[in-house]
């Protein structure tokens, strides 16, 4: 088993704000990637949001939609994904299963990729589509989808840097955002938790909790 993070957030803004994790874009250059806050939950004055979540890997497609009234922004309708391991378990192929839907077969060991390195690759019975992704996430939720074609593969470069961003959109179901302006990157030097305080001024204060 994974170890166990935790981040806590208490809300010192007179706002309402929804507190977001993001991961650190993948070692990959595709057109449309899209990005998720895989975890988050909107807080009002004074409350505390703590997330929790095992640092893993997995791998997969996801149904999409854009939400044409929401700024285009793309919604999650389906999922479907597969645990990977690192230096070991680290290959998937993905393939048309039924008329409406894809598969993904059990993860297996591809030798010549490197420790923090994942293969995917799209057989021949994959179509190219806006609306099937290519997903990457961890703690059991999507972080990165971008559209599939058939037969491409790519070797992604998984980067276990996270950093947590305060938005006062709320959001429903797993929406992609990718404004990172406020975002702090979470280093867990002490251990597998941190502590922030989000104040007044939009800023996220380090171990504020602790004082």
């Amino acid at each position: 088993m994974s170890d166990l993070y935790e981040v806590s957030i208490r809300n010192a803004n007179p706002s309402k704000r929804t507190m977001c994790l993001f991961l650190e874009y993948p070692g990959i250059q595709v057109s449309n990637l899209k990005t998720y806050a895989w975890l988050y939950e909107t807080t009002t004055l004074g409350g505390v949001v703590t997330f929790k979540w095992e640092q893993n890997c997995q791998v997969g497609y996801v149904k999409t939609k854009t939400d044409t009234a929401n700024n285009r922004r793309t919604e999650i309708v389906s999922r479907k994904l597969v645990p990977m391991e690192l230096g070991n378990l680290n290959s998937v192929k993905i393939f048309k299963d039924t008329e409406d839907d894809y598969g993904v077969t059990e993860p297996v060991k591809e030798q010549r990729l490197n420790h923090n390195e994942v293969y995917i690759e799209c057989d021949s019975t994959v179509s190219a589509s806006d609306q099937c992704h290519i997903a990457v996430g961890m703690g059991d939720r999507v972080a990165f989808s971008y559209p599939t074609e058939p037969n491409m593969n790519h070797t992604l470069a998984i980067n276990p840097r996270i950093y947590l961003m305060a938005t006062s959109r709320v959001v429903t179901g797993d929406i992609s955002d990718t404004m990172r302006s406020n975002a702090v990157l979470l280093d867990f030097k002490d251990g597998n938790e941190e502590r922030f305080e989000y104040t007044k001024d939009n800023r996220f204060v380090r171990d504020a909790m602790k004082q």
